[in-house]
C-alpha cells in the first residue's frame, strides 16, 4: 500500500505540471516582482487609555488602534490623536511575525501569540496608553508547540493558549508566572477557544467540527458536547448578556448557537452569498456559450462547472467572527471571499441579522467595535481610487488598503422601532488615514498575497493541521 501510494503521488505531481511561461508572461513577472506594495493588516483592536471607555463621548484622543500585519514582526500601536506615528510593541530584530493577539475584557491586557511558538503578555498603562516606555511587559514564554488562538478568563488572571498538537495551556497573569500547566487535550489540532463570564467553564473546538464544554481550571470534567458543524470550526464566542449561550463558526458555511451547558444546538445560520449584477451576467455569457456546444459536451462541461461552482460558493461563504460589541449587543460576521460584514443582534437562543454592511473591500476584513459604538474596519479595497507610482501592482492586488469608520444612524422609524444602522463616517481625517497607510509594511506585489493568506489564522491552521505530525515550521 504505501508503493502504491507513494506512485500515486509522483503520477499526480508530474500529471498537473504546469508549462513554460512564455517570454511575456516572465517580462511581466519580473515587472510585477519589482514593485512595492503595502500588506493588510488581519487583526486590529481599539484600546482605551481610560477607564471610563463606556462614556458617550465621541473625543478620540485618549484612543489607539493595535493591529499586527502579515509578515510583519511586531505589534504596531496607532495613536487616533495628534500627528504622532505608528509605534512598535516588538522590536523586529527580536521576535518573528505575529500570528495572533488578544485584549482583556477590561483592556488591561494585552497578549501575543507569534510564529516562532512564543507569548507575549503586557500590562497596559492606564493613563498615558501610547507611551510604550509605559507598557509593562510581564513576561515572554516559548511555548513547546505551535499556538493556534489564545483568550483570556473574564476576571484577567489565567491566560489560555490553544495548541496544534490539540492541548489547551494555561498561564497565569499574576506573579509569579510559573511554567504552562496542561488545561486538557483533543484528539486533533485545538483550533478555537473561549472561556466563559463566571470563569467556571472553558469551551474548546476542534479541526474535526467538535465543541468539548469542560470546567475551569479542572478540564479533566467534561460538563457537554455541542455536536453539528461539518468542518473546521474557527471561533467560538459567549455573548455577555446571555451567559448561558455559546455561537460557533465553521468553514461548513454555518452559525451555530448552543445552550452550551445542555448541549443543544437553538439555532443554525447558513451565510450565503449575495450576487452582483456582473457576475449574473457572467452567468448569462456561460450559458449562452454552452447552449452552442453540442449536447454530449454539454453534459459534461455542465458537470464540471457544478462541482466548481459549488467549491467556488464554499470558499466565499465561510463565517469569521470579525467583532463582537457587549455595549450594543451586536455581532460582526465577516464572509470570507467578500468585503461584505453582516451584523447580527444576538437573543438568548437565536441571532437576528440587522444589516448587510458593504465595506467595498475584498477577501479578508479586519473589524473591532471602539467604546463609543464605532465599527472600525481595514482592508484591501476593491479596486485604487487613485493613480500612484506603485498602480500596477495596486490594481493587480485589488487596490489599496483602507482604514475607515462606520457609525450608527437612526431615522425616526428606526428610533421608533428601536433600530439602527451602519454608515460611512465622516470623522476618519485624511491624516489619520495616511498615517495608517504609512505604518504598513511594504513588499514586492509577488509576495503580498502570500503573506495575507498565511497570516489568515484559519486558512494557516487549516494547513498546518492537515500534515498530521509533521513539522509545522
Amino acid at each position: 500500500n504505501t508503493h502504491q501510494i507513494a506512485s500515486r503521488v509522483v503520477s499526480v505531481r508530474h500529471t498537473h505540471s504546469f508549462p513554460p511561461m512564455s517570454s511575456n508572461e516572465q517580462n511581466k513577472d519580473v515587472t510585477m516582482t519589482d514593485a512595492t506594495a503595502v500588506v493588510a493588516p488581519h487583526r486590529i483592536a481599539v484600546l482605551s487609555a481610560s477607564s471610563t471607555s463606556s462614556s458617550e463621548s465621541s473625543d478620540v484622543s485618549s484612543h489607539a488602534i493595535l493591529f499586527a500585519s502579515a509578515g510583519s514582526p511586531s505589534l504596531c500601536l496607532l495613536p487616533l490623536n495628534g500627528t504622532s506615528a505608528c509605534i512598535p510593541l516588538l522590536e523586529p530584530a527580536s521576535s518573528s511575525p505575529v500570528q495572533e493577539f488578544t485584549v482583556s475584557s477590561s483592556g488591561r491586557f494585552v497578549a501575543a501569540l507569534c510564529a516562532d511558538k512564543s507569548i507575549y503578555l503586557w500590562e497596559v498603562p492606564s493613563v498615558s496608553l501610547c507611551r510604550v516606555d509605559e507598557w509593562k511587559l510581564l513576561f515572554t514564554k516559548h511555548a513547546s508547540k505551535r499556538g493556534t488562538n489564545l483568550c483570556f478568563t473574564e476576571d484577567e488572571t489565567h491566560l489560555m493558549v490553544s495548541e496544534s498538537a490539540g492541548d489547551v495551556t494555561c498561564w497565569t497573569t499574576v506573579a509569579p508566572y510559573h511554567s504552562a500547566d496542561l488545561l486538557l487535550g483533543h484528539c486533533a489540532a485545538a483550533t478555537a477557544i473561549c472561556a466563559t463570564h463566571d470563569n467556571s467553564h472553558v469551551i474548546t473546538a476542534d479541526r474535526y467540527g467538535k465543541i468539548r464544554v469542560s470546567e475551569f481550571p479542572r478540564g479533566f470534567n467534561i460538563t457537554a458536547f455541542c455536536l453539528g458543524h461539518e468542518d473546521f470550526i474557527t471561533d467560538l464566542l459567549t455573548p455577555a448578556s446571555h451567559p448561558q449561550t455559546l455561537v460557533s463558526f465553521s468553514l461548513d458555511g454555518t452559525l451555530r448557537v448552543w445552550q452550551f451547558a445542555e448541549g443543544v444546538c437553538t439555532q443554525t445560520l447558513t451565510v450565503q452569498e449575495q450576487k452582483n449584477e456582473k457576475r449574473e451576467e457572467q452567468e448569462q455569457e456561460e450559458e449562452e456559450d454552452q447552449a452552442t456546444k453540442g449536447e454530449d459536451a454539454e453534459g459534461d462541461e455542465e458537470e464540471e462547472e457544478d462541482n466548481v461552482n459549488s467549491r467556488c460558493s464554499s470558499a466565499v461563504t465561510e463565517p469569521v467572527l470579525a467583532a463582537y460589541s457587549s455595549r450594543l449587543d451586536l455581532l460582526a460576521v465577516s464572509v470570507r471571499g467578500t468585503g461584505r460584514l453582516d451584523l447580527y443582534s444576538i437573543g438568548e437562543h437565536s441571532l437576528e441579522l440587522v444589516q448587510q454592511l458593504d465595506t467595498s473591500m475584498r477577501s479578508h476584513v479586519a473589524a473591532c467595535f471602539d467604546a463609543q459604538g464605532g465599527l472600525w474596519v481595514s482592508g484591501r479595497l476593491s479596486s485604487s481610487p487613485s493613480r500612484s507610482a506603485a498602480t500596477t501592482a495596486t490594481e493587480t492586488l485589488g487596490g489599496e488598503v483602507a482604514l475607515r469608520l462606520f457609525t450608527r444612524q437612526q431615522d425616526a422609524q428606526e428610533k421608533r422601532e428601536g433600530a439602527c444602522r451602519f454608515v460611512p463616517s465622516t470623522q476618519l481625517s485624511a491624516e489619520l488615514s495616511d498615517r495608517f497607510q504609512s505604518s504598513l509594511p511594504a513588499v514586492s506585489s509577488s509576495e503580498v498575497r502570500k503573506l495575507e493568506r498565511l497570516a489568515d489564522r484559519h486558512c494557516s491552521l487549516r494547513f498546518h493541521t492537515e500534515l498530521d505530525g509533521s513539522s509545522s515550521e
